[in-house]
């Protein structure tokens, strides 16, 4: 599937077809190799305003989850003991669930940068995607995937000057059955049989 937020329209899709998500016993997890500051800001940047024009209500809260910045501003707003032992316990706690001593050390920085991109996240709807610059177009806000699969909005993303209604089909094209797909290269490319 060569689409933006294309694990949100794999479960659309599943759940239009009257199936169900369930979660896997395998824990998965993504590398991200970006080479530098600028390609990790606009990497994170399109996941941000992909997930707020998927989820706008769970978007608008996500910020709690950025452990440090909420913990600092914490003990800023109301600096006595109760919140500074909450605050120290909150900091172990989020140290503990890195995978190294690397990611710990780093975390705070992580998640202040994740804070900042949240923040202008809120701000435009302009992404960067396999070098196209795209418009992220709200789908939840306009209505999402009915229980019927169709879209009621004007899609997810297009690229700049162009209608979302052209780049997106409503809508999404069907899954390929096993079997249908074939593998050319490093890329799937998966092909519908008559």
């Amino acid at each position: 599937m060569d689409r933006l937020a294309d694990d949100y329209w794999l479960g659309a899709l599943t759940r239009a077809q009257g199936l169900r998500s369930v979660l896997s016993d395998v824990v998965v997890t993504t590398d991200v190799v970006d080479e530098g500051l600028r390609s990790l800001w606009e990497h994170e940047l399109r996941w941000m305003r992909t997930i707020r024009s998927l989820d706008p209500r769970g978007f608008a809260l996500a910020f709690i989850t950025f452990v440090w910045p909420m913990l600092a501003l914490g003990v800023m707003l109301d600096p006595v003991a109760p919140v500074a032992v909450a605050a120290v316990i909150g900091a172990v706690a989020r140290t503990l669930l890195c995978a190294n001593i690397g990611s710990a050390l780093v975390a705070p920085l992580r998640d202040v940068l994740l804070l900042a991109e949240w923040a202008v996240a809120l701000a435009g709807r302009r992404v960067r995607w396999r070098r196209v610059e795209m418009v992220v177009d709200g789908l939840a806000a306009s209505g999402g995937m009915g229980a019927a699969g169709k879209r009621s909005g004007s899609g997810l993303c297009s690229p700049s000057g162009v209608s979302a209604a052209s780049v997106l089909p409503s809508p999404p094209a069907p899954l390929p059955q096993a079997g249908e797909g074939r593998k050319t290269g490093s890329t799937s490319h998966v092909q519908r049989t008559p």
